[in-house]
C-alpha cells in the first residue's frame, strides 16, 4: 500500500497539466474511430481502447484522463509489490526494491 501511495504522490502534479501535443493527436483519432494504430502508426490497440473509454466517459476533461493514469500507476506499483513479496518472501517488499545497497554480489 505504501508503494500506490508513494506512486500516487510522485504522479499528483500531473493533475493540473493540460493535454500535450500527442494527446490531442490521439484524441482526433479516436474521434474519428476506433482504431489500433496511432496517428504515428504505433501498433497501441490497448492504449487506444483506453483513450477511448476515457473519452466516452470524461469527455475532454485532461485531469481526468490523468486521474485515470495516477490510479493505473498506484494501481501498478502496488502490484509489484505484491508480486515482490509473493516471490521473494521478503515483508518489506518496498525497501528492498527500492535500496540497491542491501544486494549481495
Amino acid at each position: 500500500m505504501l508503494a500506490a501511495l508513494l506512486a500516487a504522490c510522485a504522479a499528483l502534479p500531473g493533475l493540473r497539466m493540460p493535454f500535450i501535443s500527442d494527446d490531442w493527436a490521439h484524441l482526433a483519432a479516436i474521434a474519428e474511430g476506433l482504431s489500433n494504430r496511432t496517428p504515428m502508426g504505433y501498433f497501441r490497440p490497448l492504449t487506444l481502447a483506453s483513450f477511448h473509454v476515457e473519452l466516452i466517459a470524461w469527455g475532454r476533461s485532461s485531469m481526468l484522463f490523468h486521474l485515470t493514469n495516477l490510479l493505473l500507476i498506484s494501481g501498478a506499483a502496488f502490484l509489484v509489490v505484491v508480486l515482490i513479496r509473493r516471490y521473494t518472501g521478503a515483508p518489506r517488499a518496498v525497501q528492498t526494491a527500492c535500496v540497491p545497497a542491501r544486494v549481495r554480489v
